[in-house]
């Protein structure tokens, strides 16, 4: 391990399991740093820790050439969970010096454990990692796990594919974000994977003839994995996991049911594996951890590919756009919605905008809707007419909605082929959602808008539904109008003479089983589809939606769920606490690549899919069955 001295309290859990382990097999275990070497640090000048610690290795590999035959290098909070493992299982082997292996959720080469045999070649290749610091881009945050990808291809093949080499290092030239290195990485990865001397093995990618291997995400020989991966649980096939750090532990599903501080002789004695005093929730089958896995390695694929521009629009995050419409004197109110919102789209590098005719009174010239809730949908409109050069998609959201999960990407939920606008059922009954809406920005989308901010003029006088009712109408006339006419007229009969909420609900009901004869999807679980598949509406349980109401789970989340709906403070302060600590990260904290543990959850509030769903289900039943009496109200069921 290389810590710096101040650190180690914050690694104790990880050290305590290293040291015992160590001592049950007699593996030498050393924590280096200049403090307690300073023999090892004396040509090991770099500013930044995180590519010194590889001199450091270095250093040490040399000094103990004669002794040390191999070298396992671990990051500071990787602990050991199976002791039962033992590291010459991971060693290289045959004509192998150096192994490294794939993270699990993106594509970057892992940068914080490596298992090397301890010669001048390997020690060269470190060297040459730690050096690194000094050709790195002078704006770039990435540091040595993203300079990692860059190293491997220069030692490997740097005069190999010159031109898709430059292209990769422009864009590490230029890179800011934690977004823009993932393509960079991903980029690299791509030409590493055409020097791949082992391209059919899922086992691992093989490079100088079968001295340097990198291990894939699924293969066997891994030593090490993240373990937030699975929620902090764990199985038998786990040896060691990634990131151990005290304030981890403390929010977090507990491994060990007691404090792990065993003996000296506890761990070198038979009964040693005692010491490993599991929280029995924590340990479970292999089969449950390998699932998550492979939905990470799935999520991991699908971003890459993202990154690699294989889009055919060459989509860039910042052309798209996260849009709130707000009040100005309400802002306050949405303090924590807006703060997710910044620090997500940093991390990305989406373009994050809040309207309103105080910030944008270019924007509401032609804006005179006076009931704000219409008005907002024209600004919408009038920003994207204002950058249509610039902005390929607006993602819609009310000031209340924030991000739960910032791992969640907003290109997965975009249009796709013939897609132009998209729109979600709410859950709890049958409207469709006013609230968040996703468009590409073109005409056709701006003018389904503009006519959905001027349905103001249209509405009943007497109605209080306000945009969430109207938008019924406003689909069924732009999709269908002509069709079933005494329907219609019965739906809109209702609308003008609704006052109350019941009232629109048997409106919307009536309106939304017009729409249901006009689906072109009809069989399909996963949306209604109008006017040849260019708009679409999301159903309740579409894997597709963006959004949900947080209330609907009693401010409950799982990893499932992107961003929630209904963050008002005067809310928030009233219910179970998603963070444990008030969301205030700084603009670089956002930047960085650890920028997710800005989203420090209250451990409480965190849990499973299964008891999410359970919870959405039993809302979806009682929608449908209001939606039936509703509709059996309206008795539009009965007009020919």
């Amino acid at each position: 391990m290389v810590n710096e001295e101040f650190s180690l309290s914050n690694y104790a859990q990880a050290i305590k399991t290293i040291w015992c382990y160590s001592l049950q097999y007699n593996y030498t275990f050393v924590i280096l740093n200049e403090y307690r070497n300073p023999e090892l640090s004396i040509n090991c000048n770099h500013k930044d820790f995180m590519f010194r610690r590889h001199c450091l290795i270095s250093n040490f590999g040399q000094k103990n050439e004669d002794k040390i035959k191999y070298i396992v290098f671990i990051d500071g909070d990787i602990g050991v969970v199976n002791p039962l493992h033992r590291l010459e299982e991971y060693l290289p082997k045959n004509e192998e010096e150096i192994l490294f292996y794939d993270r699990i959720f993106n594509y970057e080469i892992m940068a914080g454990s490596y298992i090397i045999r301890n010669n001048l070649y390997s020690r060269n290749f470190i060297n040459y990692f730690a050096d690194y610091e000094y050709k790195m881009p002078k704006i770039s945050s990435g540091r040595d796990n993203v300079a990692l990808q860059a190293v491997f291809l220069d030692l490997v093949g740097p005069t190999n594919y010159v031109e898709k080499y430059k292209q990769c290092l422009n864009i590490y030239n230029n890179a800011t974000t934690f977004e823009q290195n993932m393509i960079f990485v991903s980029c690299m990865r791509y030409i590493l994977s055409l020097l791949d001397e082992t391209p059919n093995s899922t086992d691992y990618y093989t490079y100088k003839k079968g001295k340097i291997k990198v291990l894939r995400k699924l293969s066997l020989r891994r030593w090490s994995r993240d373990t937030w991966l699975t929620d902090w649980l764990f199985c038998e096939n786990d040896f060691m996991l990634h990131g151990w750090k005290t304030n981890e532990i403390a929010s977090h599903n507990k491994i060990f049911s007691t404090e792990f501080n065993p003996t000296e002789s506890l761990c070198k004695s038979s009964n040693f594996p005692e010491a490993w005093n599991y929280n029995l929730s924590a340990k479970v089958s292999c089969k449950k951890v390998n699932k998550s896995i492979m939905d990470w390695v799935k999520g991991a694929y699908t971003n890459h590919l993202n990154d690699l521009n294989s889009r055919k629009d060459n989509l860039l995050p910042h052309q798209i756009a996260i849009v709130m419409v707000n009040e100005e004197f309400s802002l306050s109110n949405y303090a924590q919605a807006i703060k997710t919102i910044w620090c997500y789209s940093l991390q990305y590098n989406y373009t994050f905008v809040i309207l309103n005719e105080k910030r944008s009174p270019e924007l509401g010239i032609n804006c005179n809707q006076t009931d704000f809730m219409f008005r907002r949908h024209c600004l919408i409109s009038n920003f994207g007419q204002k950058n249509k050069d610039k902005i390929k998609y607006i993602v819609f959201i009310d000031g209340d909605i924030g991000v739960v999960n910032p791992l969640h990407r907003l290109e997965e939920y975009l249009p796709k082929n013939e897609e132009e606008i998209i729109f979600c059922d709410r859950i709890f009954n049958y409207e469709i959602m006013a609230g968040s809406y996703i468009i590409r920005n073109n005409l056709y989308t701006r003018n389904f808008i503009n006519y959905f901010a001027d349905y103001e003029y249209k509405m009943p006088k007497i109605n209080n539904g306000r945009d969430n009712v109207a938008l019924q109408a406003v689909f069924l006339d732009l999709v269908g109008s002509t069709n079933y006419v005494e329907k219609y007229k019965q739906c809109l009969n209702i609308y003008n003479n609704a006052t109350t909420f019941k009232q629109n609900m048997i409106f919307v009901s009536c309106m939304r089983y017009i729409l249901s004869l006009l689906d072109e999807t009809p069989d399909s679980t996963d949306y209604q589809t109008y006017d040849k598949g260019k708009i679409k509406i999301l159903r309740k349980l579409s894997s597709k939606r963006w959004s949900r109401d947080t209330w609907l789970t009693n401010w409950l989340f799982c990893e499932n769920d992107f961003m929630l709906h209904g963050w008002k403070a005067n809310e928030i302060a009233s219910h179970l606490k998603i963070f444990s600590t008030e969301f205030n990260p700084t603009e670089s904290f956002c930047k960085s690549s650890n920028f997710s543990e800005a989203w420090d959850y209250n451990l409480s509030a965190k849990v499973s899919c299964k008891k999410v769903n359970k919870s959405i289900m039993n809302w979806v039943k009682g929608a449908y069955t209001n939606h039936l009496n509703d509709l059996n109200s309206s008795k539009v069921l009965l007009v020919k």
